[in-house]
């Protein structure tokens, strides 16, 4: 979705940043970061991004430490424009930033607050399917089933939440018929927008894939040679313990209803 979405005239992307969910979770205060927390941001940013500001790009954001001004948006700004500066890839005035990272619909609510002309793009697919595909393919993260299914059910009420209130901010979107009907679906949700959609450019697919996928992100390699190269969904399931499968679709039954998943 991504990828395809940044294909898009005026659209520029990056890799995840993992900003509000990680980077600046520690951070209290969403309009005042102390000196503290900010080298806390500088090392989380390092781990997670393997970027570093350099040190006179540190000065300038200290400057505004030092006069109280630096909050999580500007120091979200200073990422986005030093990262992009860094890579060669151009910031004008007309461009729109598209940033994904999963975890941040655990934090929707603030960023809608940081960046109250923003929208959100939030796809799913069946959890089952959602579930082993994330522990056979992050497996230096292997959660368990139970603990999966559990932060499953929290982000989709996250997101629910925030969809009863700015549902003309929010785009839900399935997987399983986004595979199918992509092109509609994004022609869609760019008319909503008042963007232009241009779908001829939908071929520079790969292209953008290949500039959002961090060497060490292995289990993305599949998303930069097209568009859904993905295992079956029937092998997933087979793969998934009987009685395990049966555990986590009890925990996850209510949010599964919601978004009419069998």
């Amino acid at each position: 979705l991504q990828s395809l979405v940044a294909t898009q005239p005026k659209f520029v992307s990056i890799p995840e940043t993992h900003f509000f969910d990680l980077v600046t979770q520690h951070i209290r205060d969403i309009n005042s970061i102390s000196e503290e927390e900010l080298k806390q941001a500088y090392a989380k940013l390092n781990e997670f991004m393997d970027f570093e500001f350099s040190a006179l790009q540190k000065q300038c954001i200290e400057e505004e430490l030092g006069d109280g001004k630096l909050s999580k948006k500007e120091l979200f700004y200073y990422l986005i424009k030093y990262y992009c500066k860094e890579k060669g890839i151009g910031l004008g005035s007309d461009r729109i930033f598209l940033e994904k990272t999963p975890d941040h619909s655990r934090v929707i609510e603030e960023i809608a607050t940081i960046f109250p002309a923003a929208y959100f793009f939030s796809i799913f697919r069946h959890p089952v399917i959602a579930i082993q595909s994330h522990r056979e393919k992050l497996l230096l993260y292997k959660d368990s089933y139970l603990d999966l299914a559990h932060s499953w059910v929290n982000n989709v009420k996250k997101v629910l939440s925030f969809n009863q209130r700015f549902s003309d901010r929010l785009f839900i979107i399935q997987f399983e018929e986004f595979k199918l009907n992509y092109k509609e679906i994004l022609q869609s949700c760019f008319d909503k927008m008042g963007l232009e959609f241009d779908q001829q450019c939908l071929s520079n697919y790969t292209h953008e894939a290949k500039k959002i996928v961090l060497p060490y992100e292995t289990w993305k390699v599949s998303n930069t040679e097209g568009a859904f190269n993905e295992s079956s969904e029937e092998a997933y399931v087979k793969r998934i313990p009987l009685l395990t499968l049966l555990k986590i679709q009890k925990i996850m039954m209510n949010e599964m209803n919601a978004l009419q998943y069998s």
